[in-house]
C-alpha cells in the first residue's frame, strides 16, 4: 500500500470510528438489566439487537481496516534512515501504538474482564480522537507534496520516497543544496541497500515538481542573485 493508499485507509479509518462511536453514544442511553449469567456486573443493555450488531460489525470492520494499515506500515519502520524520523513521523507512530492499545484494551474488556465495561465510552472517545489526529498528521504531508503532480509523479512520490522515511520528510523540504542533490543522494542511499532507483528514472520530473511545490533555499538564492544581476544590469 502507497502513502495515498494509506491516507485512503486512514480517512475510512476515522469515518468508521465516528459512526461506531456516535452509535455507541446512542445504543448507551438505553437501560442495563441484570446479566443473567451473571458475568457482567454493569447488567446487559435493552437495546435493540440489530443495532448492537451493527455496532459489532462496525468493529470488526474497524479492526480490518487498521490490520491493512499495519501490515505495510510496522516493517517499513525499521528501514528508516535517521532522516526518517520528523516530528511528524514520530507522532505517527506513536499515535498508532496508542490506537493498538486502546483497541486491545476494548477487546479485553468486551470478551473478558466486563467489570471494568463502564470505561468503554471513554476508550471509544480515545481511539476516534487519536485516529482523527494521527490522520490529520499524515494528510498535509501527503497533500503538500503530491499537490499538482502528474500521475507518474504521484506514483514515485507515494512508493518511491517512503522507502526510507515518510513524506513528512519530503515536505520538510530539500537541503540548502538543492533537490537536484537531494535526489542524487536518495538514489546512492537506495543503491547501497540494493533497492534499485527510487525515482525509476524519472528524477528531472521529480526535482521540477518538488522545485515547484517546495523550493529549496538553493533555488531562492539563485533567484535572488538572478535578480541582482539584472538590477545592476539595468543599472548599467
Amino acid at each position: 500500500m502507497d502513502a495515498i493508499g494509506h491516507l485512503v485507509a486512514g480517512l475510512a479509518f476515522v469515518a468508521l470510528g465516528l459512526a461506531a462511536a456516535a452509535l455507541q453514544v446512542w445504543l448507551w442511553r438505553f437501560p442495563m438489566v441484570p446479566d443473567p449469567s451473571g458475568r457482567d456486573p454493569h447488567g446487559v443493555s435493552t437495546a435493540p439487537r440489530s443495532w448492537t450488531s451493527v455496532h459489532r460489525g462496525l468493529g470488526y470492520v474497524f479492526l480490518l481496516v487498521l490490520i491493512a494499515m499495519l501490515v505495510p506500515m510496522v516493517p517499513r519502520l525499521w528501514t528508516y534512515d535517521e532522516d526518517g524520523w520528523t516530528g511528524a513521523a514520530i507522532l505517527h507512530a506513536a499515535l498508532g501504538g496508542l490506537i493498538l492499545m486502546v483497541v486491545a484494551a476494548k477487546i479485553a474488556i468486551i470478551r473478558r474482564f466486563q467489570r471494568w465495561g463502564h470505561l468503554l465510552p471513554w476508550l471509544g472517545g480515545t481511539l476516534v480522537l487519536a485516529s482523527l489526529i494521527l490522520v490529520g498528521s499524515a494528510a498535509v504531508p501527503v497533500q503538500s507534496v503530491t499537490a499538482g503532480a502528474t500521475p507518474e509523479v504521484r506514483s514515485v512520490l507515494a512508493t518511491g520516497c517512503i522507502r526510507c522515511h515518510g513524506l513528512s520528510t519530503v515536505a520538510r523540504g530539500a537541503e540548502d543544496h538543492g533537490w537536484g542533490e537531494t535526489l542524487a543522494e536518495m538514489r546512492k542511499k537506495a543503491a547501497k541497500r540494493n533497492q534499485g532507483d527510487p525515482t525509476r528514472g524519472l528524477s528531472g520530473a521529480l526535482e521540477a515538481h518538488l522545485q515547484r511545490v517546495l523550493p529549496s533555499e538553493a533555488h531562492h538564492d539563485r533567484e535572488s542573485e538572478g535578480e541582482e544581476s539584472e538590477g545592476e544590469e539595468d543599472d548599467d
